[in-house]
C-alpha cells in the first residue's frame, strides 16, 4: 500500500484549480471546495446549483440509497433523457 502517494493523489484531488479543472472538464458541478467560483458553471448548472440549494433534501446517492430493481430502472430513466441532449442545447 502506497500511503503517501495517497496522500500525494488526495492532495492534489483536493487543490482548487484542480477540482476547477475537473468540474469544467466532466461537466460536473459544485467541487467540495469553496474556493471554486460559480463562475465556471453554465447557465444550466447555475440552476440546478439553485434548484439543490433551494431543497432540505438532496438524494446525490440515488443509486446507492434505493432498492436495485428501482435504481436500475431510474438510472436507466436519467440515461435516457441525458442522451438527448446535445452540446448545442445543453448549455
Amino acid at each position: 500500500m502506497n500511503v503517501e502517494g495517497a496522500k500525494d493523489a488526495l492532495y492534489h484531488f483536493a487543490n482548487p484549480k484542480n477540482q476547477e479543472t475537473m468540474a469544467l472538464g466532466s461537466g460536473g458541478f459544485a467541487p467540495p471546495s469553496l474556493e471554486v467560483s460559480d463562475t465556471i458553471y453554465s447557465p444550466l448548472q447555475l440552476e440546478l446549483l439553485e434548484d439543490i440549494s433551494n431543497n432540505t433534501v438532496w438524494a446525490f446517492n440515488y443509486d446507492l440509497a434505493t432498492e436495485p430493481k428501482k435504481s436500475e430502472l431510474g438510472l436507466i430513466s436519467s440515461l435516457n433523457s441525458l442522451s438527448s441532449l446535445t452540446p448545442m442545447n445543453f448549455y
